[in-house]
């Protein structure tokens, strides 16, 4: 283990209470809270950040929330859209966050990153699409994913209408 120097910081009653309450898993005291959050602030200064660093960097975030999940989930309330966020979203904020440490980006960079939140944002639609079949969804709320098949409904035919009638106008085209 290295050497440690103790130091002295006056703090507000606000932030003294911010960091009292901040809840990180492993850390208990304030001096184990003070160690992580600079431990945090290095791993995101840290220009060579590798996407597992970071995705867990921002999943430790979201400790609270997951917190709150366990503990419903464990007395039989579960929310299946819930618990899929906890895991997309560090998972795309890493993959953005990183893509924007490189210094030299160049429009071929940027368009593989378009395609790579691309396909991260059809998993999450595929996802709701999903949970969004049956009469009620394995959520906190039964009739959550019921409301949104409209408007899923609504976005899809408008893309078949769009797909048809730019294949109708290729056809003519061709023809033509």
């Amino acid at each position: 283990m290295s050497k440690s120097v103790p130091i002295s910081v006056r703090l507000s009653i606000k932030d003294a209470g911010y960091l009292s309450n901040l809840q990180v898993e492993g850390c208990t005291t304030m001096s184990e809270k003070v160690r992580y959050i600079v431990q945090s602030a290095r791993r995101a200064d840290d220009a060579k950040s590798s996407v597992e660093d970071e995705r867990e960097q921002l999943k430790g975030s979201l400790t609270p929330l997951e917190a709150h999940i366990t503990h419903f989930d464990a007395r039989g309330a579960r929310s299946e859209l819930l618990n899929y966020l906890i895991s997309w979203l560090p998972n795309m904020m890493a993959m953005l966050e990183i893509s924007g440490l490189k210094k030299d980006v160049t429009l071929k960079d940027m368009k593989k990153i378009e395609a790579e939140a691309s396909d991260r944002l059809l998993d999450l639609i595929d996802h709701l699409s999903r949970q969004s079949v049956t009469a009620e969804s394995v959520n906190y709320d039964a009739k959550l994913m019921q409301r949104m098949r409209a408007p899923l409904t609504e976005l899809l035919e408008l893309l078949k209408a769009k797909e048809k009638k730019t294949t109708t106008k290729n056809k003519e085209t061709k023809n033509g």
